[in-house]
């Protein structure tokens, strides 16, 4: 007899649990509809488009995403009811959840149509430490509407889990039939994304930046490797202005360069740390740098490469790169630059396709430059660059049309020097197995393999600087020698080495150096950034009137009004840097807060501060 009741107990729990599982899949089926209506406000800041091919994203694309949005919980629904199958307990926990997740679609709907960006942690931030409040601040009878709001929301989740219920109660067919109707949209929606990506149809793009939580799918690098997108050298593709997020920049700059123009040469190092310059590693640009302007507490607001010379070319905080590359819009700088009749000598060692700088800084130039150069190994083509860009120099007249020059050398990024090349720094490793770095791994064999890469990278820098002043260029050219981010060794007792793991100082503080005709040489001992690099150059070379605030987030380099706070950008991840500490915010998760050592702080994010951040991140995306 017990022994049946044991069989019948195993059946009636196996059945709960089946009519629990299908229940909380037709619960959050159900839920789709409250979920369209959470992501409206985001969702009406693309519009209704123009062009057939970003409707038909927006249709498919946009269902295939909220369906899934709606079936977040449903993870935690059906562990709950495999280790505790009671009704009320699953339902209870299924209407609040969902109620939970379609109030943060609407709160992302909000932030996104105020700021153009989703919720992230530093929204997140915003709102756990009240600092939300005090930049919006809310009346009274607003909060009214926002309890009303969650009442209402509360309440409709609970008829939708009382219909879903009363749905199950009896045996219906079409479960599979929605499941696939679910997984076929987000098919169809990914993969019209991948086209409409790899073709760079931007209406559609534009779109998808309003989805939350959107992670589509991109085949770009794919396809091009099979043959079936063109050369980016070639301008194969449509690039769609007009109804777009991008307002850069807000005005025209009407820039009026004299009658005899300064040339510039840009020269970045990559990984070049702040304190490797100095006269045993970089003897060479130390000689100049005693020549020029050395500015000692520059940051390059970013601690990875695609970052760091997009906030040098742009003046712009990384949180617009991909807005940027959707429209394929170069900076202010060059187009100016090009404006004015400059020439320009444009190398890279690393491709210049990976990161898209041929989409986004150099996409006025990319028919005109190299993308790629010859060379197995970095040190190699630092080498060709080298060559290219010296054969350059040599072809300018000192009295002729002005010029643009750009090189960026890579063997310090990969700890290279030729065997021969002077080594100062030992012991060095035969080589770096970065997979058994740790804490108690003995930074200095590492740092001094970097730092005689960089002794060597020093070396042909010097020549550039050589050559241009035997070609008696030096003295009508601003030059400016700089990093794209830093590079760490530990330094900051977190097991940390190289870049883009942190924001403390090791990793986005870089030198520069700037000699300019007619100023006098010093030191600057204020804070400046890759952000005043473009602005200053406009305003300083290219005669541009217009207030740097309509067409960058910097100011003049040569402007010792405090520049605090900045916004340094890396993967999934931005940092609010201040006087003295580091506040990282994933795009989800906790906020860190450090020093610029990376010590851990308390003290949460003073709200005025990001607010001025959040400007700045939204500024130049249309309203």
């Amino acid at each position: 007899m017990s022994e049946n009741r044991g069989i019948a107990g195993a059946v009636g729990d196996l059945g709960r649990r089946r009519r629990l599982w299908r229940w909380g899949g037709w619960f959050l089926a159900g839920n789709t509809p409250l979920v369209c209506a959470a992501c409206f406000r985001g969702l009406e800041v693309a519009g209704w488009p123009e062009d057939g091919w970003a409707r038909l994203f927006l249709v498919v694309g946009s269902l295939g995403q909220f369906t899934l949005l709606a079936l977040v919980p449903m993870p935690l629904l059906t562990l709950l009811v495999l280790i505790w199958p009671r009704p009320k307990v699953t339902f209870g926990v299924g209407v609040l959840v969902s109620t939970l997740l379609v109030l943060a679609l609407a709160v992302d709907g909000v932030v996104y149509s105020l700021y153009r960006f989703h919720l992230n942690g530093m929204v997140w931030s915003l709102i756990s430490e009240g600092g939300m409040f005090e930049i919006l601040p809310i009346s009274v009878n607003t909060w009214a509407v926002v309890g009303l709001l969650v009442v209402a929301v509360f309440g409709l989740e609970v008829l939708v889990a009382w219909g879903a219920w009363r749905w199950v109660a009896v045996p219906h067919r079409g479960g599979w039939h929605v499941t696939g109707v679910i997984l076929g949209l987000n098919l169809a929606g990914h993969g019209l994304h991948a086209y409409l990506d790899a073709v760079q149809h931007v209406p559609a793009l534009k779109v998808a930046r309003a989805l939350p939580a959107y992670h589509p799918l991109t085949v770009k690098r794919t396809l091009r490797k099979l043959g079936w997108l063109p050369d980016r050298k070639k301008p194969a593709v449509k690039v769609h202005r007009g109804r777009t997020h991008l307002r850069y920049p807000l005005e025209t700059l009407n820039c009026a360069p004299p009658a005899t123009p300064l040339n510039v040469v840009l020269i970045v190092i990559d990984s070049w740390r702040q304190d490797a310059l100095n006269p045993q590693v970089t003897p060479g640009i130390w000689r100049f740098s005693e020549t020029a302007i050395r500015f000692e507490r520059h940051t390059a607001v970013a601690n990875t490469t695609r970052y760091g010379i997009f906030s040098l070319f742009y003046g712009l905080y990384g949180s617009y790169w991909n807005a940027m590359l959707a429209e394929q819009r170069g900076p202010v700088l060059l187009d100016e630059l090009d404006r004015a009749g400059y020439d320009f000598g444009v190398w890279g060692s690393a491709r210049l396709t990976s990161p898209e700088f041929d989409q986004t800084v150099f996409a006025r130039l990319r028919d005109r430059i190299d993308l790629t150069v010859p060379g197995e190994r970095p040190i190699d083509r630092d080498l060709e660059i080298q060559r290219r860009f010296l054969a350059f120099l040599d072809r300018r007249d000192p009295e002729g049309r002005p010029f643009f020059g750009f090189v960026f050398y890579d063997s310090s990024h990969a700890y290279q020097y030729p065997p021969d090349a002077a080594a100062p720094f030992q012991p060095v490793p035969a080589a770096i197995d970065y997979l058994t770095l740790n804490r108690l791994t003995d930074p200095v064999p590492v740092r001094n393999k970097y730092m005689n890469a960089v002794h060597w990278v020093d070396g042909l820098v010097a020549q550039v600087l050589a050559r241009l002043e035997a070609r008696q260029l030096l003295d009508r050219t601003v030059v400016l020698v700089t990093g794209d981010h830093g590079e760490e060794f530990n330094d900051s007792g977190g097991n940390y080495w190289g870049h883009n793991g942190n924001f403390t100082r090791f990793q986005t503080d870089v030198p520069l150096v700037v000699r300019w005709p007619g100023r006098t040489p010093g030191r600057v001992d204020y804070v400046t950034s890759h952000l005043d690099v473009a602005p200053t150059l406009l305003r300083k070379v290219l005669g541009c009137p217009l207030p740097e605030e309509q067409y960058s987030l910097g100011r003049s380099l040569f402007d010792p009004t405090p520049r605090y706070p900045l916004a340094a950008a890396s993967w999934g991840r931005l940092a609010l840097l201040t006087e003295g500490r580091v506040d990282t915010m994933a795009d989800t998760g906790p906020v860190d807060h450090t020093d610029r050592d990376g010590r851990d702080l308390e003290t949460p994010i003073p709200p005025g501060d990001l607010h001025i951040v959040l400007e700045g991140m939204s500024r130049f995306l249309g309203k």
